[in-house]
């Protein structure tokens, strides 16, 4: 854009009120913009945070998750290994019926394990779900 067309032309050069008032109109935009980036360096430093925040979550989320798998499996071979001994036992005895109880112990600890773990892996989900849609709006 050439200058000519900005401003008048008077004698002693351009007019100086419609320069002051270009330049007063640049000042202003760009105090503007400079504001604008401003809140957007902040908004991109707290989506972030809250990102790391959320994959910080989401790993002991998994790690607990880990845990749990592992004590259920460690629960269930316990409880094979008990299924497979009072299936060799040919009579019953009065010890024997004592088990039973710990048995049916062993297969609520499991069934809590699972159901607990189910809980776990549908909250990584939704977190996972959540950091994805965080990092989408960065």
């Amino acid at each position: 854009m050439e200058n000519s067309k900005l401003f008048q032309v008077c004698e002693q050069g351009y007019n100086c009120s419609q320069v002051d008032e270009y330049i007063a109109a640049v000042k202003k935009e760009y105090k503007k913009l400079y504001e604008y980036s401003k809140k957007l360096d902040s908004t991109a430093k707290e989506l972030r945070e809250k990102s790391a925040a959320v994959v910080e979550e989401n790993e002991k989320l998994t790690q607990q998750s880990a845990e749990r798998e592992k004590k259920i499996l460690e629960l269930e071979t316990a409880l094979s290994k008990a299924k497979g001994a009072a299936e060799k036992a040919a009579a019953p005895e009065p010890a024997a019926q004592d088990r039973s109880a710990e048995y049916e112990a062993l297969l609520k600890s499991v069934s809590t394990m699972q159901i607990l773990s189910e809980e776990v892996v549908r909250e990584n989900k939704e977190l996972r779900a959540k950091l994805e849609a965080i990092k989408a709006g960065i």
